[in-house]
């Protein structure tokens, strides 16, 4: 028999229109034939918009199974309507015995949207 039990949570904080804090976590309580586990999911977003044109974003996501850690940096910018551009930093960490993070990968990507109309 599979059963599960879940329970999820978010806020939001808004401090100005430029700034604003999401924070959410997700607990699943599930139990399988082979054993019993508790998975904790937590995600926090931080916005900051430098103007209606330009913003930095922070992604992070913690779960306890994995006790993997992902850590997303964005700039965004878009110049103007179907132009876009972002600069993305991403970090993976796994958290060790010694319950210290252990960075796994690091990536930078750049990407460009550009819609052409006819």
């Amino acid at each position: 028999m599979v059963s599960a039990g879940a329970s999820t949570s978010n806020s939001t904080w808004r401090a100005s229109r430029r700034l604003t804090l999401d924070l959410d976590w997700q607990w699943d309580d599930v139990r399988l034939p082979s054993g019993r586990f508790i998975a904790r999911l937590y995600r926090s977003r931080f916005a900051w918009a430098f103007n209606a044109r330009a913003a930095w974003i922070l992604l992070a996501q913690y779960d306890n199974v994995s006790r993997a850690l992902g850590l997303d940096l964005r700039l965004q910018w878009l110049p103007r309507a179907g132009q876009e551009l972002y600069f993305i930093v991403q970090q993976g960490a796994v958290r060790d015995l010694d319950e210290h993070f252990v960075t796994q990968t690091v990536d930078a990507t750049v990407k460009a949207l550009y819609t052409w109309r006819w």
